[in-house]
């Protein structure tokens, strides 16, 4: 007979998806990158790529009226500004935080600097799968595949793209955040009738057998027999 326990090893094994082994996979070298770098380090890295695409979002329209006098077509006027924009930016950024970074790994704080590496590497990492997910949802069909609905990691993944999507300028998000609830709205719907056929299909908990408490009658007539015979 197999054993609950290892029974639901098997099933927590069976219903882990390839999303879910890419998603942990990119925490996970996240994190070591983190450790590597450093806290400080894989910070200004994280913080010169947001403020970089900071720019470029809260800028191009700036860039782009001034592209669009050399460049005739519309959205290549505004990718190549955008470009342009996010390559200097993210330029100056960078050689900002080596700079600092440089300075800071000469210095005592060298230990505490990769101690915390982890977690930003685990944040970066979390940051990274947000944004590709908002930006990528659309690629899936509709509804989506059960691998990525059913997927343990999903909800998580789905949540911080929804944090992404708030920050960001509506029209840089587009319709992304709301295929993005919808697909949410699915996952809770797939996870419920999940939980629910887990639940059925579990192996029945046997009864413990029950003990009988002290003597039944035959054994105190038998006691009280041998209690005669002694006196």
């Amino acid at each position: 007979m197999t054993s609950p326990i290892l029974w639901l090893i098997k099933v927590n094994i069976l219903t882990i998806s390839p999303f879910d082994i890419a998603i942990v996979a990119i925490i996970i070298l996240g994190a070591l990158t983190g450790i590597i770098l450093g806290f400080i380090r894989a910070g200004l890295f994280v913080l010169s790529w947001a403020g970089a695409i900071a720019v470029t979002i809260f800028g191009y329209k700036i860039v782009s009226g001034y592209s669009r006098q050399y460049i005739d077509t519309i959205w290549l006027a505004d990718l190549v500004g955008g470009l342009i924009l996010f390559i200097t930016a993210l330029t100056i950024l960078m050689l900002s935080s080596q700079m600092l970074s440089k300075w800071v790994r000469s210095g005592r704080l060298n230990t505490l600097d990769r101690s915390f590496g982890l977690i930003t590497g685990i944040g970066m990492a979390i940051i990274i799968i947000a944004i590709s997910y908002l930006f990528t949802n659309n690629i899936w069909q509709d509804p989506p595949p059960k691998w990525l609905v059913g997927s343990r990691t999903l909800p998580l993944v789905q949540s911080s793209a929804l944090l992404v999507a708030e920050i960001l300028p509506k029209e840089i998000v587009g319709s992304a955040s709301d295929r993005l609830e919808k697909i949410r709205n699915q996952a809770k719907t797939f996870n419920s009738v999940k939980e629910a056929k887990e639940i059925l299909s579990q192996p029945p908990k046997l009864p413990l057998a029950k003990t009988n408490e002290g003597y039944n009658e035959h054994q105190r007539r038998e006691a009280d027999k041998l209690f005669e015979k002694n006196k």
